[in-house]
Parts: C-alpha cells; sequence; structure tokens
C-alpha cells in the first residue's frame, strides 16, 4: 500500500478520536445540571449568577432551544422551557420552576449521587416568603390612575430589585430595581420597564404579583405578594370644543371626558398615525385634552377616540376639519 493511502487512514483516526473527544467533553458538560433557583421571563446571567445560560445550554445540548445561548430569558428561552415542560409532562408555564427543575437534573444527572446539603445555622428563624402586605389577595388596581403603596414586611437584606410578574412566575418586567432597604414603594399602576424593549412600558389587563428579589440572584430571601388583578382605566368622551377645527398646526380644540392620562392617545377614524392629531396637554385629574392637527389630517367629517394601553372608548364625537386658510 502506497504512503498515501496510510496518511489517509492516520488522518481519518485522529479526527474521529477528536470528535469522540469533544463528544465525550459535551456530554460531561451537560452532566448534573443543577440549577438552585427559580428562573423566569426577563431573568439575566447577572441576577442568577450565570444560570440562564446553564439553562440554555441544557434546552440547547436537548434540541428545545434553536438559538445560541446568551444569558438572557428571552421569548426563545421562555418558548424552549414550555417544549421540555410539554414533553416531561409539566405544566407549560415557560419558568423554570421547582418541578421543571428537578426535571432537568434528573434529565441530566440520572443516578448520579448527590451530596447531603446541611444548612447554615441561622440567627433567626427563616420566616414564610409571602410577606408583601399589598397588594392582597382579590385587590384590582385601575391602571393609569396614579400612584398605589406596595409595602411588605421587614426590610430586604441587600440591594434588590421589585418585579411584576404573573401568578404562573412569568416575569412582565421590573417595578424598580437596585433598591436598598425600605418597606414599602410608590408604584404608578401597571408602569414596568422591560428588559426586552429596554424601555417602560404599560402592562395589559390580567391578574399578577409582586416578587421582591434579591439582585446577587438568591430566591431565599424573596417576598411575594397574593394574586391582584390590574384593570382597564374606563376612558369616556363627553365633548369637543370646537366641533370644526383647521389643519395648520396652530388652532387648538379641547376634548371633554374622563380617564385620559399620559398613556391617552387621539386618533382620527381610527387608531392610525395617518390620522393623529397633536396631544399638547392633559389635564391632572384626567378630564380634558388639548390638541391641535397636522396640516395632512385629510378635509372632511371624522369621528374622534381617544385610546390608551388598556381600551378605548365606546363612542367617539364628531369633528369637521377645515382647509387651512392662506
Amino acid at each position: 500500500m502506497s504512503k498515501t493511502f496510510f496518511a489517509k487512514i492516520i488522518l481519518a483516526t485522529v479526527i474521529l478520536l477528536a470528535a469522540s473527544t469533544t463528544n465525550s467533553h459535551a456530554q460531561m458538560q451537560l452532566r448534573c445540571v443543577d440549577i438552585p433557583m427559580n428562573l423566569y421571563y426577563g431573568d439575566g446571567d447577572s441576577m442568577s449568577a450565570g444560570h440562564v445560560t446553564l439553562l440554555q445550554n441544557f434546552l440547547t445540548a436537548k434540541g428545545y432551544l434553536r438559538t445560541t445561548p446568551n444569558g438572557h430569558y428571552g421569548p426563545a428561552t421562555v418558548a424552549a422551557v414550555k417544549s421540555f415542560q410539554t414533553a416531561n409532562s409539566i405544566s407549560a408555564t415557560g419558568s423554570a420552576g421547582p418541578l421543571t427543575r428537578s426535571s432537568i437534573q434528573r434529565a441530566s444527572c440520572g443516578n448520579v449521587p448527590y451530596p447531603a446539603v446541611t444548612p447554615t445555622p441561622s440567627a433567626s428563624p427563616v420566616t414564610s416568603n409571602i410577606q408583601v402586605t399589598s397588594p392582597s389577595s382579590g385587590d384590582i388596581l385601575t391602571g393609569g390612575s396614579g400612584k398605589y403603596n406596595i409595602s411588605w414586611i421587614s426590610p430586604m437584606p441587600g440591594p434588590y430589585n421589585i418585579l411584576l410578574e404573573e401568578p404562573g412566575g412569568a416575569g412582565a418586567g421590573y417595578i424598580a430595581s437596585s433598591r436598598n432597604g425600605g418597606t414599602s414603594f410608590s408604584w404608578e399602576v401597571g408602569k414596568v420597564f422591560s428588559s426586552i424593549s429596554q424601555s417602560d412600558t404599560t402592562v395589559a389587563s390580567g391578574t399578577y404579583r409582586i416578587r421582591l428579589r434579591d439582585t446577587s440572584g438568591s430566591t431565599q430571601n424573596d417576598k411575594i405578594s397574593s394574586i391582584f388583578t390590574v384593570t382597564a382605566q374606563p376612558l369616556r368622551i363627553m365633548s369637543v370644543l370646537p366641533t370644526s377645527l383647521a389643519n395648520d398646526n396652530r388652532a387648538t380644540g379641547v376634548l371633554y371626558g374622563s380617564g385620559f392620562n399620559s398613556t391617552t392617545r387621539v386618533a382620527l377614524d381610527g387608531d392610525t398615525f395617518a390620522q393623529r392629531p397633536n396631544i399638547l396637554y392633559i389635564s391632572q385629574d384626567g378630564r380634558f385634552i388639548v390638541f391641535s392637527l397636522p396640516t395632512y389630517v385629510s378635509v372632511g367629517t371624522h369621528i374622534l377616540n381617544v385610546y390608551n394601553q388598556y381600551g378605548t372608548t365606546e363612542a367617539g364625537v364628531t369633528l369637521q376639519v377645515t382647509q387651512t386658510i392662506q
């Protein structure tokens, strides 16, 4: 046989051995994935001590996560966790709770024994983590209605975040971050900071709970509220003056009603940017809005409506738009 033939055999053997070593190393990396804390939508490695990436690596190796692990618990991770939960007969919440973490441990560790964990003695007894006194069970908070005082028993032991989450544990956004001390916080109802859009947003109507979480990622000192409801603030239009307005950006009209706030949008003939007036002022009591009409608003009869994050008016009022006189 030629030297070239033997060289090819040796090269093929080296490649196979390298692949085998790589696969073995990957399997070692997957063994005994033990996530010691619950993980939720919106979490990141900075607040979970790197456990979001650990979860994502497991989901990627098992074929549930198709994107590259990035240390952020976003929509792709939620979808992957749901798929894993469904495959393992766990309620598909999208959050990595106790049942999901236990299932991941069993799937990756098999029968590998775990050493017994001896709890560290504490100078004071551990109390229940459900210590948020307001909001309480069944409370109904009106979104956009102003400030609400969230309160809890005893200060957190270190820096903490205040999170809004759905009853199943999926994160809805940050109410406040990196706080220290205190036993209350004044919340603008419905307003949260989204780690996805990196901006303030307003949550939809629905049921939620509050979670106070240590910024270190530990869940031992979490404080959780009972389930409460965020509802829509009713919007009502009573009248508009004048009833005829020029589209010249200078003439102003006043829309009278109730429930207007910073999330309110005014629109003509449907909620579209093409026919949206300029809001110049909204009264603090939510009873009137001062607006003007851009030059691109078409001449004719229009229906004036108001919208916000939670809903729309049942009926609008008629506004006659006239041509600007040069």
